[in-house]
């Protein structure tokens, strides 16, 4: 009974995988045959599904008397930048949102989900309206700019998911090593982030290469539109250019086509990663499952404390240990003297806008941190096999 309710149940599934292939597939199979039969075979009867004669005509005129070269060149320049900056601007306010703590966090992720809410339409005419008033309209500065305010929130929102995924242990190790905390993001989050950032930036790309209402409204010469709008200029009040715009749909769907073939592994790994934490964590300790616990760097020296240049304050006799724990992340161990003897404490950032900047030095190598140093009790970690 079991066998028989899992074919019929993998029966059904692929019946409606296929239906749901066939309803997404056929229009763009539609769009591409249609864009290559010639103008007087488009509205032949009986509807022919292969034409007997391929044409390319529909594509001669659509670049030699529509000049649909241009507008191709106006959405790559648009959604390239803007996606590019968007993406930019959204990874350093998403790290701020999900590294540190401040009275306007919580305001500010409200707005950013808010404005996600609010129809585009309804800000047309104000947006017009600025525009105007900053010789912006017809312009693709103008457009580039609108398209990063409107990509912003929703982009800071994503990426800060993964900035929370991201431990907050790798980033101490790659400033214990001497990183500032900009280099730490450049060269440590980031290319663990990758997958995010291609997700979001594709996110952008496509938005904007898709966008119509904001282009219409504001690119009036045919110099600065860009392809939605050259799509929306092949139906006029009497008549529908089909061959022309297939064409035109060809070229536009085109490129996203191409990008996510490049990039889909990165796009599916970067929203998996994104959406559910636990998985990504479970991921993290599978990779690092294969490091050896052991196989660790040691830096000793005297443990230091310089506030602000304020002053130096030494702990007598204590030793910091830099080792890398199970997971692979780094560890800052402070072995003192305490009244029971010697006692093992874990040193832990606190970062709050405004604060000091400590500077802890171990031995030649030293870390900088923004906010003030804390110190939390932790049991003595297990010596490794053969080092006693």
């Amino acid at each position: 009974m079991i066998g028989k309710e899992t074919a019929v149940g993998r029966a059904v599934r692929i019946v409606f995988l296929v239906l749901w292939l066939a309803f997404t597939v056929f229009p763009l199979y539609w769009i591409a045959i249609t864009s290559l039969k010639a103008p007087g075979d488009i509205f032949s009867f009986p509807l022919a599904y292969w034409p007997e004669h391929f044409s390319l005509e529909n594509y001669s005129e659509l670049f030699n008397k529509a000049d649909f070269g241009t507008y191709l060149t106006n959405s790559l320049i648009v959604a390239t930048v803007a996606g590019v900056v968007a993406t930019a601007i959204s990874m350093l306010s998403a790290y701020v949102l999900a590294r540190f703590e401040f009275r306007t966090k919580s305001a500010l992720l409200t707005a950013a989900l808010v404005t996600q809410m609010i129809p585009a339409f309804i800000a047309l005419g104000p947006l017009y309206l600025l525009m105007t008033d900053l010789k912006l309209v017809d312009n693709r500065l103008g457009l580039i700019l609108v398209y990063i305010a409107v990509c912003i929130p929703f982009c800071t929102v994503m990426l800060r998911g993964f900035f929370e995924n991201i431990p907050d242990a790798l980033e101490e190790a790659a400033m214990i090593d001497g990183l500032s905390r900009f280099a730490a993001l450049f060269r440590v989050l980031l290319p663990v982030m990758r997958p995010g950032i291609v997700a979001a930036f594709i996110f952008n790309f496509v938005n904007c290469w898709n966008e119509l209402f904001l282009s219409v409204t504001l690119m009036n010469s045919d110099a600065n539109k860009t392809t939605p709008t050259a799509l929306n200029g092949f139906i006029s009040s009497f008549n529908i250019d089909w061959g022309s715009m297939s064409a035109a749909a060809v070229f536009t769907i085109l490129p996203t086509m191409v990008l996510f073939a490049f990039a889909s592994r990165h796009i599916v790994q970067g929203l998996t990663s994104g959406a559910v934490k636990g998985e990504a964590d479970g991921r993290d300790r599978r990779s690092a499952a294969r490091l050896r616990p052991c196989d660790h760097r040691s830096v000793r020296g005297p443990a230091h404390r310089r506030t602000g240049g304020a002053g130096r304050w030494t702990v007598p006799g204590a030793e910091v240990t830099a080792r890398h724990d199970p997971y692979g992340a780094l560890r800052l161990v402070l072995a003192a003297p305490g009244p029971e003897g010697l006692s093992t404490v874990a040193l832990r950032w606190r970062h709050h806008p405004g604060g000091h900047r400590p500077v802890l030095v171990l031995g030649d190598a030293w870390e900088r941190s923004y906010g003030e140093l804390q110190w939390r009790s932790v049991q003595p970690e297990r010596p490794c096999p053969g080092t006693g």
